[in-house]
């Protein structure tokens, strides 16, 4: 991504000037129109400041979102602003761009399906032992055509060729000196031939591909029986999601995952997701707004060795337990939502709750191909 610093005022001077400044884009699903804005972040009081690229003129006066940090800021984020999710894609001035080089280099991994029954004991070893975020992360699955397909030809050319008709989990990870830190990275895991990461700058940026072809391509199946599982943003961001995600494959020995993506909901999309919740849950708006408010993570479990018949819904929801974490710890004191739900709204999981919903589900999540 070209850097394009902004010319309408003054911006950062200093690195001690408590601000971050990006060029981001927001689609418009209405209008579908690509809406280009300047976004300021004063971390010191955690304020947003929107300006219309294209007019010139403020969208969006300096606002408190308590939800945002300064570690949601970094060049290919998606932030959520009042229910719009904005992609940054640019640097607003040089002191946002050497801050963010300096703390936030880029590196990807690719974990093969050999890891899958430990991805989130794997996933934690990465964002808590490692200390990296996790920018974007998408399931595919590798076909040897892609060793061949211009599009994907160098990227692939990188990895095992045993990587080929494996089902993948494409990871983009940040930190300070993330190049130097990832390459200890497959010797943590049980099995570290099943994992690539990349050495130079130059591979991450050929390796990028993979991850484009992710989400062309997702791992997600459209058949019913499936369960769409959502870890929700307060698990995500306390950093408990890959205990949350290691914690449900434990409990559901006989379902396997089949699709893993990082998800960041608009308002419009999170209440497209909890429309059979409408009207029938009393806490809808607040689980909703909580949806939207930072990443989530989205896994779609199926019955394992699938031969295209079973369910995986119902041993889901029943590990999961019940809706309200308050009747959880006392019913089912053992479920997952008892041990990480906080109220109805951060009950932890939201999932499938019939096997007809499975395919729709999906088709929300990850669009039906």
């Amino acid at each position: 991504v070209s850097v394009l610093y902004w010319k309408g005022g003054p911006m950062s001077c200093s690195v001690t000037d408590p601000r971050l400044a990006f060029h981001a884009t927001y689609f418009d699903v209405a209008s579908h129109t690509t809406k280009e804005f300047l976004c300021v972040f004063y971390h010191g009081d955690q304020t947003i400041e929107l300006i219309d690229a294209k007019a010139g003129k403020t969208f969006l006066k300096r606002t408190a979102c308590p939800d945002l940090t300064k570690a949601h800021f970094f060049l290919g984020a998606n932030i959520v602003v009042f229910g719009r999710v904005l992609t940054l894609v640019g640097y607003g001035d040089k002191v946002t761009e050497q801050l963010s080089e300096r703390l936030s280099e880029s590196v990807i991994a690719v974990v093969t399906s050999d890891l899958f029954p430990q991805i989130g004991t794997c996933l934690d070893i990465a964002t808590i032992e490692c200390g990296f975020g996790i920018c974007d992360m998408q399931g595919t699955e590798l076909r040897s055509a892609d060793w061949d397909a211009p599009a994907t030809s160098e990227a692939a050319a990188l990895l095992p060729r045993s990587f080929a008709g494996k089902k993948v989990l494409v990871v983009h990870l940040i930190r300070d000196q993330a190049l130097a830190k990832a390459q200890c990275l497959p010797d943590r895991f049980e099995r570290p031939s099943a994992v690539w990461v990349a050495s130079t700058k130059q591979e991450v940026e050929a390796a990028s591909a993979l991850l484009s072809l992710a989400h062309r391509r997702p791992s997600a199946t459209f058949a019913g029986g499936s369960s769409v599982v959502v870890v929700k943003p307060h698990v995500v961001s306390g950093k408990r999601g890959g205990e949350a995600v290691q914690a449900l494959l434990d409990a559901c020995p006989e379902v396997e995952l089949a699709a893993l993506s990082q998800v960041t909901f608009s308002t419009a999309r999170a209440d497209e997701f909890m429309q059979p919740y409408k009207g029938v849950l009393n806490e809808y708006r607040a689980t909703v707004e909580h949806l939207a408010s930072s990443a989530c993570w989205v896994l779609q479990l199926v019955p394992a060795g699938r031969g295209g018949n079973g369910d995986a819904v119902v041993p889901v929801r029943e590990a999961i337990g019940p809706f309200d974490p308050a009747i959880a710890k006392v019913l089912r004191p053992k479920s997952l939502r008892a041990r990480l739900g906080k109220d109805v709204a951060r009950n932890a999981y939201q999932c499938t709750d019939i096997p007809e919903d499975g395919e729709e589900d999906a088709a929300i999540i990850w669009g039906k191909r």
